[in-house]
């Protein structure tokens, strides 16, 4: 398969060359697939299928603006050096039924800012991951250990009561988590 990249002009147009098969009687047909990315908005595949009889073939596609979440992990300032993982999770429907997938993970910055980029329209959710507490005043190997479990948006505790979040196309959701320290036990 042979690749190609194209800059489009100040109003969005591009000219591809593509080399077809060559045809052997009959009609010939060309499958192939473009990749449209612009920064602020979402990566795009498209499938073409091209007549060699009529090479020519002019296509519009739409780019969706991203959407974005941004927010901030509340952590004391004791653990401001602990960077808290965030995930974000999409709901999808295959096979008739929703399910829950994986988008992206992310660690916030030592300010305890994050960013989700280039997600697509729909419904999500986000949580963090536990944060053990390592504050250096307080740790004790030998002694009680603590902890920051999952959060789940806005505040819950697990993953089912998580409020969903509705994305629509170019919106920008602003989200807060504050994880509470808890004391953690061995478990035999």
């Amino acid at each position: 398969p042979s690749r190609c990249a194209q800059l489009t002009d100040d109003e969005g147009h591009f000219n591809l060359p593509i080399e077809l098969p060559v045809q052997v009687g009959g009609l010939a047909q060309f499958n192939g697939q473009l990749q449209t990315r612009k920064p602020g908005f979402t990566d795009r595949d498209t499938e073409i299928l091209i007549d060699t009889n009529s090479p020519n073939l002019d296509l519009t596609i739409p780019l969706v603006p991203e959407a974005l979440i941004v927010g901030h992990v509340n952590l004391p300032a004791s653990n401001q050096y602990d960077r808290a993982n965030v995930d974000v999770y999409r709901r999808q429907i295959y096979d008739g039924r929703a399910h829950w997938v994986s988008v992206q993970t992310t660690s916030t910055r030592a300010n305890g800012d994050f960013r989700f980029s280039d997600l697509a329209p729909g419904t999500y959710k986000l949580f963090t991951e536990e944060v053990p507490d390592r504050d250096p005043l307080t740790f004790n190997p030998e002694g009680q250990h603590f902890a920051y479990p999952p959060i789940y948006y806005p505040n819950a505790q697990d993953f089912a009561s998580a409020t969903p979040i509705q994305l629509e196309a170019g919106q920008t959701f602003h989200a807060e988590l504050s994880p509470v320290l808890q004391p953690y036990f061995p478990v035999k």
